[in-house]
């Protein structure tokens, strides 16, 4: 057969492929996953995301650095809040803290001021709230106590004496037995209530309910049907309250408040059965572990004598930080004797958008409750009493760590250890006047699932720059790590700064500058305030360690198809310093490996690098010299690759010091590879 009549043999062209990360549809949007094992993860989203947050529209960088902020302090801190003070409409701000058990103040941010009157415990944390120009602490082991911010001085609240037993006077008209009427007596301050005096019992000869009905004259003044009681002044009382009970010896209930030392019941003042008497005395203000604002209204809870109590102060100017009845206060028990105790309590809303204070609870598995609490008043008689209406919201969802709750976005956050995780209670767009709650982690769930619940109370948590911020211990009993959840991207990363804080604050400084500033538990560079920011590229000039690392890509989307992969190529954004980029695949009839760990110099320094910049330059990769401003940007690093794989994963770390990066986006490019089967995948 001639040459020319010989039969051409058409060969088949190898079909090319080019995954890209960081470009749409495959941008960064997923964040870091836990959820799902590496080999599962959809493209676009991480294994591994230590110190690096999201930034712009997703790239993954170094996160934000610190520095110390401030004066430097003893420790341990435990207590931290910002307050204000105006002369006219000009603010001063400041910082107080509360260190080695002594409370201190900056205006300056340059020097500490002792406030002396009082030593806190170390032991646990104070919450501290800025109301009426006084600062109010509170930990659950110290009363209540509050610091004057007119004159930055510390005041506690004096208990007094319990009044003396009363004695009674019994009007002849109700003179005799059959009957027998139980009084006792408190007295009260400013802060809080005594317990009852001791029971006088009283026997009469009528019912009670009937004493101003059978009154001959229907006059007080010639009624014969009464009880008198007259007891002791109590030195610092600024009222008293009488308890009855015409039923049952031992419970007695509110039945009037009086200035005087004596009282008469004449049968006609109605007892209230919502405000018994008190067995303990809270005068000296009862030591809470939480307080809050709701409706310009004081709450709080973590009495550690009456620990399902949620107590709610006077509404009236000048008792606003009274707790007991006489002034307009008062308290509800929710689930009195049950396994949950409330934790929180602070303003949020109904589904309606109207102000109803909500009450979280918490039980020792993690598990809890969501509760609501509405204060109406009634007319008992001729007293005006609050009346508070309280009613479950949600069952399952609670909270064991009161400083994990932030409101932002209209909705609220929080901790929960039951199922483990962080939830959100808010409007739902297709439920009317709804309010619903829904885990916004669960996709790094098992990273929340490590806490324990020894580190639950711990928790805290801040809103900064449209980001949750979340100070937890992943498998310890100390904070160890911060979160940080994008809440315009929705995504997590849960190692974005490697060190644990113990408060967050944020804070405007004497420039008008707006900055996060926190607490290291376990400080790097002195005793001093953090301030986080995204202009540091280092913690106080220590580098930062960055490490990222992709999910396991596969060629293909039925994940048993091979290809002769060529390039790998990274687009960096403004970045200095050493990255190792290190590809791990599984070549044909070989286990999973490392292929290549190549170093990419990035920055203001002129260096020699194994391959060019550039795909196609004019002899392929050869050595080059090249350099890189550290503001340039689409800086493209090239790994010549040339094996074939059925799947791979990309992981970037700095190494060498002050290095910081963006990775804009990852190319893996190649033809795919009609082989059959790898033969360690058949099984016969």
């Amino acid at each position: 057969m001639a040459i020319g009549n010989a039969a051409k043999i058409k060969g088949t062209q190898p079909k090319g492929f080019m995954t890209v990360i960081g470009q749409p549809p495959n941008i960064w949007k997923n964040g870091y996953i836990s959820l799902v094992s590496p080999d599962r993860l959809p493209l676009g989203a991480v294994a591994v995301a230590n110190n690096i947050m999201q930034r712009q529209d997703g790239v993954w960088g170094t996160r934000w650095g610190s520095a110390n902020f401030g004066p430097s302090y003893t420790g341990p801190i435990t207590g931290f809040t910002d307050f204000t003070t105006y002369s006219g409409t000009t603010p001063t701000n400041g910082i107080m803290i509360i260190d080695n058990g002594v409370l201190k103040y900056s205006t300056n941010m340059t020097s500490w001021t002792t406030v002396i009157g009082h030593t806190y415990t170390t032991t646990k944390w104070s919450t501290m709230l800025q109301f009426e120009n006084k600062v109010i602490i509170v930990n659950g082991v110290d009363a209540m106590s509050y610091i004057d911010l007119t004159t930055f001085t510390y005041y506690g609240f004096t208990g007094i004496s319990t009044p003396a037993t009363p004695t009674a006077t019994v009007g002849s008209g109700i003179t005799g037995t059959g009957y027998n009427i139980y009084y006792q007596v408190t007295a009260s301050t400013a802060s809080g209530e005594t317990a009852g005096s001791t029971v006088v019992t009283v026997p009469v000869n009528l019912d009670r309910g009937y004493w101003w009905n059978t009154s001959s004259t229907g006059n007080i003044s010639t009624s014969t049907n009464y009880v008198t009681l007259s007891w002791g002044a109590v030195t610092g009382a600024i009222g008293y309250t009488v308890y009855c009970s015409d039923n049952e010896a031992g419970i007695t209930y509110e039945l009037a408040q009086v200035n005087g030392t004596t009282y008469t019941d004449y049968g006609i003042d109605s007892i209230n059965n919502f405000a018994q008497v008190p067995t303990t005395d809270t005068t000296t203000a009862p030591a809470f572990s939480w307080i809050a604002l709701s409706d310009n209204r004081l709450y709080a809870t973590g009495d550690p004598n009456h620990i399902n109590r949620v107590y709610f102060a006077s509404s009236q100017r000048n008792n606003n930080l009274a707790f007991n009845a006489f002034l307009g206060g008062g308290w509800v028990d929710i689930l009195p004797g049950g396994q949950q105790i409330p934790t929180y309590v602070g303003q949020f809303r109904t589904g309606q958008g109207n102000p109803m204070t909500t009450i979280l609870l918490s039980d020792p598995s993690g598990y809890g409750t969501t509760w609501n609490i509405d204060l109406t008043t009634d007319t008992i008689g001729n007293t005006v009493i609050t009346v508070p209406s309280v009613s479950q919201s949600l069952a399952t969802f609670g909270s064991g760590a009161p400083r994990s709750v932030i409101q932002t976005n209209q909705n609220i956050y929080f901790h929960s250890g039951g199922p483990a995780g962080i939830y959100t209670t808010g409007s739902v767009p297709t439920l009317f006047n709804v309010l619903s709650t829904n885990e916004i982690s669960i996709l790094v769930r098992p990273d929340l699932q490590s806490i324990p619940l020894g580190n639950i109370p711990s928790i805290c948590g801040i809103e900064f720059d449209r980001k949750l911020f979340y100070a937890v211990g992943l498998g310890s009993t100390t904070n160890n790590t911060i979160m940080v959840y994008d809440l315009e991207k929705e995504t997590w990363s849960v190692n974005a700064f490697t060190f644990g804080v113990i408060g967050f604050v944020r804070f405007v400084d004497s420039n008008g500058n707006l900055r996060l500033l926190a607490i290291r538990n376990s400080p790097k560079a002195g005793n001093y305030m953090q301030d986080l920011y995204n202009t540091y590229t280092t913690d106080n000039g220590i580098s930062i360690q960055s490490e990222l690392e992709t999910g396991l890509i596969h060629l293909t989307p039925d994940h048993t198809q091979f290809g002769f992969v060529q390039y790998a190529t990274t687009e960096f954004g403004p970045s200095t310093g050493e990255v190792d980029i290190s590809i791990s695949g599984t070549p044909y009839n070989s286990p999973y490996q490392e292929l290549y760990s190549e170093i990419a110099y990035l920055g203001n320094s002129t260096v020699t690098s194994g391959f060019s910049s550039y795909l196609y330059s004019s002899m392929m990769f050869s050595a080059s010299t090249f350099s890189v401003s550290p503001s340039a940007l689409a800086n493209k690093q090239t790994i010549r690759v040339m094996k074939i794989l059925n799947n791979y994963a990309i992981a970037y770390s700095s190494i060498g010091s002050n290095t910081n990066f963006v990775v804009n986006q990852q190319v893996m490019q190649g033809n795919l590879t009609p082989i059959p089967p790898q033969p360690s995948w058949i099984i016969n």
